[in-house]
């Protein structure tokens, strides 16, 4: 049996690497908290269930065998590639026509956050 101590500076490297990457916030949390600051607190948890709950999702498949399935198939991924790209360039389309129509911008009255400790 080879000894460990051979291997632990890869593997302090590789954990260090991976608890920046969990430490680190991602568009996901990003998305959440612009949400929550320019809607409201219920569509900000609205979405973290979204995300949680697609991630749990990836998370099953993966153990259940996706990438193994993906790995024989190789036709499959590259038809999931296509239609995933397609969406993005659907999304793309969306915010551009979005951003070039007029919208009507009405002011809001700001509501005072001292009425209760935490401002909600």
């Amino acid at each position: 049996m080879q000894d460990i101590s051979l291997y632990l500076p890869g593997i302090l490297l590789a954990y260090s690497a991976f608890l920046l990457a969990i430490a680190s916030p991602g568009p996901n949390i990003l998305a959440v908290i612009g949400t929550s600051m320019s809607v409201n607190r219920a569509s900000g948890m609205a979405l973290a269930i979204g995300v949680a709950t697609g991630s749990f999702t990836w998370a099953l498949l993966t153990v259940f065998g996706l990438s193994a399935i993906l790995a024989t198939y190789a036709s499959a991924l590259l038809v999931i590639k296509i239609f995933g790209g397609l969406y993005l360039l659907w999304l793309a389309y969306k915010s551009f026509k979005s951003a070039a129509s007029k919208h009507d911008i009405e002011a809001k009255e700001l509501a005072g956050g001292r009425r209760t400790p935490f401002g909600y």
